[in-house]
C-alpha cells in the first residue's frame, strides 16, 4: 500500500533488528523459554527496554499460538488480488488510482485457484496486515477466502510491539517476512503469491509465483503458473504423506 512513509533501504539498523527478532525466536524455540528482554541484544543506544513476558504477550506465546497449516499460500494484496496502485489518506481512507480500477476485483480467481484444494490455508503477507490490521484486512476477502486464513507475516503484538524491532520488520524483504512465518509456522509445503521479488533469496524463489503489479491474478499467464505451483504442492503433500505411513 502506497501514500505512507516508506524507504527502499535497507539501512544497517533495520538488518540488526530483524537479525535480533529472529535471533530471540530462534532462542525461544530452542530453550522453551516464556520470558525475553529485546534489550538484551540490542544495543545500549537503542531504546528497546520493552519487556514482553507472558503477563502480557510473549514471542513464546505468540510462537505457541500460530496456528498451523500442512499446506500454506501466503498472499500478498496489491499487485496480487488487485491493481499495486493503492493509496491511504486520511481524507479519501484506502482507494486505488487506477482508472477503471476496483479494490479486490481479482480475489474469484484466487477462489478459483484454490478450490481445488479445501485444506490448503492462506497466510497474508501484505501491508495491509498492518494498516488497516489482520481484522480488517481479513474481513475484505471474500467468505470462503476468510474460512482459509490462519494469520499474517506480522502480528502487532510482537512486530509492533517495540518502533525498532517494527522498522525491522517493515524494511525487511518480503521473502525474509515470508521465511520467518515459514520457520515459525512449519508447513510441509507452500508457496507465495507476490508482486514483489526484491530480496527473496535465491534457494526459494522456486516458492515464489510472481505476479504482474498491474495485472495480478488478471493475467492468464500468472494463473496458469499460479495453477501448476499449487498442483505441484498437492502432488507432494501427497507423497510426503505416503512416505510417512509406510514409515510408521
Amino acid at each position: 500500500m502506497t501514500g505512507k512513509a516508506c524507504s527502499g533501504d535497507h539501512t544497517e539498523a533495520a538488518r540488526v533488528a530483524a537479525f535480533l527478532l529472529r535471533c530471540a525466536e530462534a532462542q525461544l524455540r530452542k530453550r522453551g523459554s516464556a520470558h525475553i528482554h529485546i534489550g538484551a541484544y540490542a544495543p545500549k543506544r537503542i531504546n528497546s527496554s520493552v519487556h514482553m513476558g507472558m503477563d502480557a504477550f510473549s514471542p513464546a506465546h505468540y510462537l505457541a499460538r500460530t496456528r498451523r497449516a500442512d499446506a500454506v499460500v501466503y498472499i500478498d494484496f496489491d499487485g496480487v488480488v488487485q491493481h499495486h496502485a493503492v493509496y491511504c489518506t486520511p481524507k479519501r481512507g484506502i482507494h486505488l488510482r487506477a482508472p477503471g480500477r476496483s479494490l479486490f476485483e481479482w480475489t474469484p480467481h484466487l477462489e478459483e485457484l484454490l478450490r481445488p484444494y479445501p485444506e490448503f490455508k492462506l497466510v497474508l503477507s501484505t501491508s495491509w496486515a498492518r494498516r488497516p490490521g489482520f481484522g480488517k484486512a481479513k474481513a475484505r476477502l471474500p467468505s470462503s477466502l476468510q474460512a482459509r486464513v490462519i494469520g499474517s507475516t506480522f502480528h502487532r503484538r510482537v512486530h509492533g510491539a517495540d518502533a525498532w524491532v517494527e522498522q525491522g520488520f517493515l524494511l525487511s524483504p518480503r521473502g525474509e517476512q515470508v521465511l520467518a512465518d515459514v520457520a515459525r509456522r512449519k508447513p510441509l509445503v507452500w508457496c507465495a503469491l507476490d508482486d514483489d521479488a526484491e530480496g527473496w533469496p535465491v534457494p526459494y524463489l522456486r516458492h515464489l509465483v510472481q505476479c504482474d503489479s498491474e495485472l495480478g491474478l488478471s493475467c492468464p499467464a500468472t494463473r496458469e503458473r499460479a495453477a501448476a505451483k499449487l498442483a505441484e504442492m498437492a502432488s507432494e503433500l501427497e507423497a510426503l504423506r505416503r512416505g510417512a505411513g509406510q514409515g510408521a
